[in-house]
């Protein structure tokens, strides 16, 4: 009997890692976020609005075309302000690689798992003074360089992800935690 519970709470625990890769307790704690809703724009259409405004400036700060950044901005600023839904994957309720799952097959076509740690064997690295919009950056938890969270980097070391207590937010990637917790980053597209 007893050795049964021991497998079965060693399977529960192995359960709980594997799935564990999205928002973390840290996230909670952050302060720094960035408040405003993204409005993605053209070049020539900036606004002077309250919002944050994501913009494709000379074609070198993005990683896709002008139909692709289009579709890219339409699912972020769908994704804009969603609860945090761990295992979800979708506008009404997301994690993080759930969210960068569903951005990247509906912007871009492109099959991606639901899973942090997935996420950062895919692509290639690259150095932070480097990161375009399009890029995935990812966390840790301060203890390990596992990955434990991902973002979309967007600008200006900006980056869009699903908080467990904002959902999904703008936040910095300057500011702490993000910047004590940085792992590293993926490119996707070239």
């Amino acid at each position: 009997m007893r050795r049964i519970f021991k497998i079965s709470a060693t399977c529960f625990f192995v359960l709980i890692v594997l799935f564990a890769g999205c928002a973390p307790r840290w996230v909670t704690n952050y302060e720094g976020q960035v408040e405003e809703k993204p409005v993605v724009q053209k070049p020539g259409n900036e606004s002077r609005k309250k919002t944050k405004v994501i913009t494709r400036r000379g074609g070198n700060n993005s990683l896709v075309d002008e139909k692709k950044f289009e579709k890219f901005r339409v699912e972020i600023q769908r994704f804009w302000g969603a609860p945090y839904v761990w295992g979800g994957a979708s506008p009404k309720g997301t994690d993080c690689s759930g969210m960068i799952k569903t951005i990247y097959s509906r912007a871009l076509n492109m099959n991606l798992p639901h899973s942090t740690r997935l996420l950062y064997k895919k692509g290639k690295p690259v150095p932070v003074d480097e990161l375009k919009m399009g890029d995935l950056i990812f966390f840790g938890d301060g203890r390990s360089l596992t990955p434990t969270h991902v973002g979309i980097f967007i600008e200006k070391g900006i980056f869009l992800h699903a908080s467990v207590s904002k959902g999904v937010t703008l936040s910095r990637l300057a500011k702490s935690p993000y910047n004590r917790l940085y792992i590293g980053a993926r490119r996707l597209l070239d």
